[in-house]
């Protein structure tokens, strides 16, 4: 309430975008704790839609605004108008941001960027100077019609590698050759979470895809799959019967060299019985990462999506030295009838 109410003040008195008076002498780990903790508030009336949110790190202070994906704009304030918004349609707002590293940041990313001899080339040393920041919330008149004292969510976590193929250490390695689907067949890894209310229990299940490597002249080299040691909860609880809270941690290689970095993910979730929904977390900038819920069996909702530009160089690149931070809330919606 005292976020909203200093962004009505801001948006009357057209006070410039600025960051917290202390964001200057904090570490990375607490400006991404800020992050965690900052809000996005949507106010809709029937001809437009304002944004209102926190400070969004960012390096020259101009934070980017998406709608369902699509850049439709940027602010210096704490504020954004949408006037191009169909009523009764769900949307997804996000604001991005992106925080130059520190010094130390930089040196410790290129240092193990040489000692997987990576190419690095500009616009790869460019990307690799910045931490990205990404704060959404889903917006809808339709609120999921279910019985509160028996509901059940899942929240899926998929990770994959979207070309038909990649070389990697001398070796080619099958990829997912795909876009974004909740039930795609072929993946890296994927983690689902069940809240189930009901029994008032949360429980998992992770899934490994297979690592196929080739040798230049495409023989087999190699077919296996990773250890599921490093994918795991952090920790969990049930909150008062009304919402079940946890955290999961995310840390698989290629099980084929020991050179590969690791691929890594982690997310704090809470979900609530009604529908209403929060996850905060981080992950690496390679290969790409999807997000979905389900609840009762309901259809698959789009919660998260991440998908890079990258070549083989950038696949690397970006699980070494790239992070996304993201902060979503929302509440779960009735399927299309």
């Amino acid at each position: 309430m005292i976020m909203l109410v200093t962004a009505i003040l801001v948006l009357i008195f057209n006070v410039p975008y600025l960051p917290p008076a202390d964001i200057d002498i904090l570490n990375p780990e607490e400006i991404e704790q800020h992050f965690r903790q900052s809000q996005l508030e949507i106010v809709v009336d029937p001809t437009q839609v304002t944004l209102y949110f926190d400070y969004i790190p960012d390096a020259d202070g101009r934070v980017e605004i998406y709608r369902d994906g699509k850049k439709i704009g940027e602010t210096t304030s704490h504020h954004y108008i949408d006037r191009h918004r169909k009523s009764n349609k769900p949307y997804t707002y996000e604001i991005r941001g992106l925080r130059k590293r520190t010094p130390t940041e930089q040196k410790k990313i290129f240092h193990q960027l040489q000692l997987h001899q990576v190419r690095l080339t500009p616009q790869i040393s460019k990307q690799l100077r910045y931490h990205e920041y990404r704060l959404s919330k889903t917006i809808s008149q339709d609120p999921i019609s279910t019985s509160h004292s028996n509901t059940t969510y899942t929240l899926r976590y998929t990770t994959f590698i979207p070309h038909e193929k990649v070389f990697l250490f001398r070796s080619y390695y099958k990829g997912d050759h795909r876009t974004f689907s909740p039930v795609a067949a072929s993946y890296r890894t994927r983690v689902d979470v069940t809240a189930d209310f009901p029994a008032k229990q949360i429980r998992d299940r992770v899934y490994i895809g297979e690592t196929v490597a080739y040798h230049r002249n495409g023989k087999l080299r190699y077919r296996g799959y990773a250890s599921k040691k490093g994918i795991k909860f952090a920790s969990k609880s049930a909150v008062g019967c009304q919402a079940i809270k946890w955290s999961y941690t995310h840390s698989a290689r290629n099980p084929h060299t020991k050179l590969a970095p690791s691929l890594n993910w982690q997310y704090d979730a809470t979900i609530w019985k009604n529908g209403d929904w929060q996850i905060v977390g981080q992950h690496d900038g390679a290969p790409a990462h999807e997000l979905y819920l389900s609840a009762n069996h309901h259809p698959w909702q789009t919660i998260y999506q991440y998908q890079a530009s990258q070549n083989t160089h950038d696949l690397i690149a970006g699980l070494i030295g790239y992070q996304v931070s993201f902060n979503r809330s929302g509440h779960f919606l009735n399927p299309k009838k």
